[in-house]
Order: structure tokens, then C-alpha cells, then sequence
């Protein structure tokens, strides 16, 4: 099953369903979860999904531990490289 982007994308959607029920939207669980989700969508090689759940996860991190912290920075920065991604590859 090594590769099995697909059923990953499953199980951790289904597991943030799980997160945000349990301890809500702006939790830091819930964003490594949402980070998690763009990795998949990022090796499945649809940017855009990916961006959009990297910035989700930013936005989640800077909520809880303020715009400075390294977890913003880094997912912030993957998501513009998804969107440049996203935008290259529709060319």
C-alpha cells in the first residue's frame, strides 16, 4: 500500500472530520491534520486543494500561537508554492 495517496486523502479527512468535532476548527491538532491534507493533495498533484488547506493551517497556527511562529511561516510559504504550482501547471 505504499503510495496510496488516495486512501491517505481518505483516512485524513476522515480523521480532521473527527478533530473538528472533538476540539474544534482552531485547534493545533486540527491544522497538522489540515497540513497533513495538503501534503496528500500535493502528492496526488492537485495544487490548488493543497494550497488551500496549507493556508487553512496557517491561518489555524497564527490563531493560536501568533503570526511570528515558524508553523505560519512554513505553511504560508507552501502555500504560495502551490498556488505558483496550481498556476504553472493549468498553463
Amino acid at each position: 500500500m505504499e503510495g496510496d495517496y488516495t486512501s491517505a486523502l481518505r483516512y485524513y479527512q476522515w480523521a480532521l472530520s473527527i478533530r473538528k468535532m472533538a476540539i474544534g476548527d482552531d485547534d493545533v491538532q486540527t491544522a497538522d491534520t489540515v497540513y497533513n491534507v495538503a501534503l496528500v493533495h500535493r502528492h496526488l498533484k492537485d495544487y490548488a486543494a493543497s494550497a488551500e488547506c496549507f493556508e487553512e493551517a496557517a491561518e489555524v497556527f497564527s490563531k493560536v500561537r501568533g503570526e511570528s511562529d515558524p508553523d505560519v511561516k512554513d505553511a504560508r510559504i507552501q502555500a504560495n508554492r502551490m498556488r505558483q504550482l496550481s498556476e504553472y501547471s493549468s498553463v
